[in-house]
């Protein structure tokens, strides 16, 4: 029985010989004898032996292939390849023909039997299922096919049709599709593949479709699979019928065929495999009555825009290629030629770099006059000459057009000439870091330098390069350099050197008044050796520490001197040490940015022999200590004794590690039973952090006024003890959990026994002692202060605290408040009007306090007394609400009465009397102040009863 076919429009390279002879064009059909078939065994409708062709009817056999070079014509007949081989079929055949020509009936061949508007050529196996088929050709010699239409049109009617029979078929060689070619199959053909190897030629278009006529319907998978259609210039690729195209070879037809269109048909649309990358212009992908817009897809992109070529299961698209529809656009350049400068017979090169679609091909250009032969992305000019110069350009091209890029001057000079290519450029540099300058010149050298600053030159600077270490201030100018050659010389560009100095510190709190090294020295340290000479030098002068430096090699301390700015240069410098200020009565020194660590290194019992303190303050004055970073330290962090007085310090961070198993201490504020006089400090913005184990802080006759500080030190012993002499105001912090957080003790019985003043401080208790209630009357700052929320402290510390960026980590600008009170002296029963007066920001709200404690009712911006009396008396304050929650606590203005002594705005301390008031509503008052109340009272009846006389 007979096989169905697939058929299909590609041509395959077949066997052949090679033909030396003079090619003979033979026609199916043609009537013997004539000129081109001059013997009875090259005719295409006789029978003949071995190998033959058959027609339609199959009756009869032609020879095919007795002579080697010629082209066969189907002449609009259909030919059935597939019975190639001997009468019974058993033969395997061989087509030796140079082409063989699927065309439309040809007046040229003197027939009238054969149709004019149809050809084809059926590849069908023969009767029996060892018989031959056109498959691979041969690697010796090899033919091809070539589907025609002899008058040229594309219509429907012209339609030439390859087919092919069920299974896999593989094409070699070159396909010439000069007229409309039909890829097709039989109806109820199933599962085949038909791989195209051929160069697809020609200019007719092509469809991929159902049966022999065009219009059956697939029933099953069938692909065409297309390796090169790069030589194709049809306006159309149709598919239809449910029939898949496939694309294994990248091709970009915006380059090879700018009109080609790829088209799924409205009569049951196909399906896309994307084996490979193709590329089509804008709008020539369509999909039914549907245009895909511009843009690169995958299969799962196309599956979600487009729906089912006709199977419910099957996807549109598959394949791990890619589909663009965009249009071809002209090259950019991202790397435009560049001036040049040579001396009379050097060489100058130009280069261009293009992008975007290629491939480019290039035009090089001198004053807009094409130059032959410059067909490269470089071009260069030999053997310059005086004529040589000129502007030179590149017209860079592709299919989608062409960019010229930007001319470049090419300037010939005479010999012995210096030119400048590359200027030295401005530079700005942080105080003791290094600036560098450097020049590249081209010409006729060797060349000499001399570099010079504000026009003076510099010494020792014969290089093309200059550095400036260890820049200073007075480093800062104008740098140039002048180059020259035996016989002329050039001067650079000037450029700027600036230098950075950190911010001066503006200290806060009772170190409000530190300068540290102020307008000394600026000095750069990196090693123990000079951070000791500096840090100890008696002038005034600013370290700035770059690095880690370990001072082990200097005794592990150093003595810092008054008048001193110790600082580092970013978040990495690290002194390993004590910084040491109790060289007898230090004072005027900032430490600020720097880590700092001084740990031991193995403890006995519970204390370790070497190692020690991180900061020591003892018997100094005025000492600001702000973002630093304090860790594992084997005595304490930071020790503050001996009577020092008027010390800060702010947004520091404290922690340990698991290194340090023992004796993990913050902050000691005088020693117990050492201390004569009151030690007024100040901490705000503090981090008590990781294994921090005790001291946070603990005070013998300490005045410590502690805001914004975050505990967060899990698994700790103690906090904050206020123990002998020592007073602490803390406002507004926050104890994340943690034991015995903040607690009052009197050890030694002859002195004051601690004291503690809570307002607005948020505590989260993990075990210990009940927590104070914190209504003791404590002093009052002298100095205002901004306070942030409670409930952002933890995220603002987590931020802020600690060393970020050495001397340049900036603070918040705080905003400030006064007190207008009255100038002259209050004797008992006068009245007085205190006005609160903020600093360049409005107030939102207003609190009154008298020694610390909220005066209930007085909340607006003036605080008036009728009567002074004694209760009168005191320090007063007044807290100012900010917009977003802040807290500004004015500078305190103290009112005597009855009194010889001034009154004082802010002036001094003024130790309140022993008032006792309920903060925030709790608490009793004291007997005292009972009995100083009935006793102001009485007074002020005799006063009225006197005035009534």
């Amino acid at each position: 029985m007979k096989l169905r076919y697939t058929a299909f429009a590609l041509a395959a390279l077949l066997s052949m010989a090679v033909n030396v002879s003079a090619q003979v064009n033979y026609y199916a059909n043609k009537s013997p004898g004539s000129a081109d078939a001059p013997s009875l065994e090259n005719k295409w409708n006789l029978a003949a032996n071995t190998y033959m062709w058959a027609p339609a009817g199959g009756a009869s056999y032609v020879d095919a292939s007795a002579t080697p070079g010629n082209v066969y014509h189907t002449n609009g007949y259909t030919v059935r390849a597939g019975r190639i081989g001997t009468t019974d079929g058993t033969a395997s055949s061989v087509f030796l023909g140079e082409k063989l020509v699927v065309d439309a009936f040809s007046s040229t061949s003197g027939l009238t039997g054969a149709s004019s508007g149809s050809a084809i050529l059926l590849f069908e196996l023969a009767a029996t299922s060892t018989g031959p088929r056109l498959g691979v050709p041969g690697s010796v010699t090899q033919g091809s096919y070539s589907a025609n239409i002899a008058t040229g049109t594309s219509t429907t009617a012209g339609t030439q049709h390859l087919r092919f029979s069920t299974g896999v078929t593989v094409l070699q060689g070159t396909l010439a599709a000069n007229g409309y070619t039909n890829f097709s199959i039989p109806n109820s053909v199933t599962d085949v593949l038909v791989t195209i190897k051929s160069a697809v030629i020609g200019n007719g278009d092509i469809e991929v479709s159902g049966g022999s006529a065009g219009s059956a319907v697939a029933n099953g998978w069938v692909m065409w699979a297309f390796e090169d259609l790069r030589g194709w210039t049809g306006s159309t690729i149709l598919v239809q019928h449910k029939h898949t195209i496939s694309f294994t070879r990248d091709i970009d037809f915006r380059i090879t065929n700018s009109r080609a269109a790829l088209t799924f048909g409205a009569t049951s649309i196909g399906f896309l495999n994307l084996s490979a990358n193709v590329k089509f212009d804008s709008s020539k992908v369509s999909w039914g009555t549907n245009i895909l817009p511009d843009g690169t897809y995958t299969a799962a992109q196309l599956n979600a825009l487009w729906k089912t070529g006709g199977y419910a299961t099957l996807p549109f698209a598959s394949g791990s290629g890619t589909l663009t529809v965009a249009p071809l656009l002209p090259p950019g350049i991202s790397s435009q030629p560049s001036d040049q400068v040579v001396s009379e017979g050097g060489t100058a090169s130009f280069s261009v770099t293009a992008t975007g679609e290629g491939p480019f091909t290039y035009e090089w250009q001198k004053d807009g006059f094409a130059i032959s032969n410059s067909n490269s992305a470089t071009y260069a000019v030999t053997n310059a000459q005086m004529s040589s110069a000129g502007q030179y350009r590149v017209k860079v091209s592709n299919a989608g057009g062409n960019t010229l890029s930007s001319a470049a001057t090419l300037t010939v000079q005479p010999p012995g000439f210096v030119n400048i290519t590359t200027q030295p450029v401005a530079q700005t540099v942080i105080i003791g870091g290094t600036a560098s300058f450097s020049v590249v010149a081209t010409g006729d050298g060797p060349f000499t330098y001399e570099w010079q600053r504000n026009g003076q030159p510099i010494a020792n600077s014969n290089s093309a390069t200059l550095s400036v270490p260890n820049a200073q201030s007075a480093n800062a100018g104008q740098y140039r350099v002048k180059v020259s050659s035996s016989m002329s010389s050039v001067f650079s560009n000037a450029v700027t050197l600036t230098i950075t100095v950190a911010p001066a510190p503006v200290a806060s709190g009772f170190a409000a008044t530190t300068t540290g090294g102020a307008n000394g020295a600026e000095v750069l340290v990196t090693n123990a050796a000079d951070f000791k000479a500096a840090a100890e030098s008696s002038s005034a002068s600013t370290v700035t520490v770059l690095g880690q430096i370990s001072l082990a090699s200097v005794g592990g301390s150093v003595r810092v001197a008054s008048n001193k700015t110790i600082q580092g240069m970013n978040g990495d410098a690290t002194i390993v040490g004590c910084l040491d200020l109790s060289n007898g009565g230090v004072t005027n020194v900032v430490i600020r940015g720097l880590n700092i660590t001084n740990p031991g290194t193995t403890p006995v019992s519970g204390v370790y022999p070497d190692g020690g303190d991180g900061i020591k303050v003892r018997n100094a004055s005025k000492v600001y200590i702000t973002h630093c970073t304090l860790f594992n330290c084997a005595d304490e962090l930071i020790e503050i004794s001996g009577g020092s007085d008027n010390i800060t310090v702010s947004w520091c961070e404290f922690y340990y590690t698991s290194a340090q198993t023992a004796h993990r201490y913050a902050m000691t504020i005088g020693q117990a039973g050492a201390e004569t006089n009151p030690m007024r400090v100040t901490l705000q913005g503090n981090w008590w952090s990781s294994l921090v184990d005790q001291r946070m802080p603990f005070s013998s006759y300490g005045y410590v006024h502690q805001f914004n500080n975050y505990f967060n030190t899990t698994g700790n012993t103690s906090g904050g003890v206020a123990s002998d002499g020592a007073q602490f105001l803390v406002e507004r912090s926050l104890y994340s959990p943690m034991a015995n957080p903040l607690s009052k003790q009197n050890v030694n019985t002859s002195l004051p026994a601690g004291k503690l003043r809570i307002i607005d401080t948020t505590f989260t208790v993990s075990s210990g002692t009940p927590l104070d209630v914190g209504t003791d009357v404590v002093f009052t700052p002298p100095y205002s202060y901004e306070m942030i929320p409670t409930a952002q402290v933890a995220a603002t510390t987590g931020i802020q605290a600690g060393n970020i960026d050495g001397a340049w980590t900036a603070n918040a600008t705080s905003a400030s408040a006064t007190i207008t009170a009255p100038t002259t002296r209050l004797l008992i029963g006068d009245p007085f009007t205190l006005t609160a007066v903020p600093a360049g920001f409005t107030a939102t709200s207003y609190q009154w306090r008298l020694n610390n404690i909220e005066i209930p009712g007085a909340t607006n911006i003036t605080y008036s007394v009728a009567n002074g009396f004694a209760a009168n008396a005191g320090a007063y304050t007044v807290a100012l609400g900010r917009a977003g929650g802040n807290m500004v606590v004015s500078a305190p203005a103290t009112i005597f009465l009855n009194s010889s002594v001034p009154v004082s705005n802010g002036a001094t301390t003024g130790l309140a009397p022993e008032v006792q008031t309920q903060r925030g509503g709790g608490g009793s008052p004291s007997l005292w102040f009972l009995g100083l109340l009935a006793s102001t009272t009485a007074l002020r009846v005799v006063l009225s009863r006197k005035k009534s006389r």
